[in-house]
């Protein structure tokens, strides 16, 4: 009686330098395998999901002085929450501990990171280019233009 042994071979590959230029279909070719019926190979379909950041609404908002801004940030297929999302107003960093009361950031992690940026009574001087990001996604950006109320 002979006993046939099964073997079991893993094989993975490691791709640096991951972009999603190189999306497509791989044939393993370390893992072909000539048999009597014909050879055997391993195919992956390689697909590259790149995290990314937006602000809901357009490029660009208006709000009278008094009110409020309040935008919102999604960070979304990343393949875990980011551990911060960044504010910036005209590329300087929105402080989280700033003095200001009227500035409010709240952070919700998740599949679908969602980050809040609440400015109570705007000023003129609050009008400018505001921009989301996360260490693994490009930044996004909004106008925002305060004036004077009719």
């Amino acid at each position: 009686m002979h006993r046939r042994r099964l073997v079991e071979y893993v094989h993975f590959a490691q791709v640096y330098g991951v972009s999603a230029g190189i999306c497509g279909h791989y044939c393993e070719l370390g893992t072909a395998v000539s048999t009597p019926t014909g050879i055997i190979s391993h195919f992956v379909n390689l697909q590259v999901v790149v995290p990314e950041a937006f602000i809901l609404g357009s490029g660009e908002l208006h709000v009278d002085m008094g009110s409020t801004i309040n935008l919102v940030c999604i960070i979304e297929k990343s393949p875990q929450p980011p551990q911060y999302v960044y504010w910036q107003r005209n590329d300087r960093m929105i402080n989280y501990d700033d003095s200001r009361r009227d500035i409010t950031i709240d952070t919700t992690p998740g599949p679908r990171t969602q980050s809040r940026l609440i400015i109570r009574e705007p000023q003129i001087n609050d009008s400018g280019n505001y921009t989301c990001s996360a260490s693994n996604t490009e930044p996004a950006s909004i106008y925002v233009f305060v004036s004077k109320g009719e």
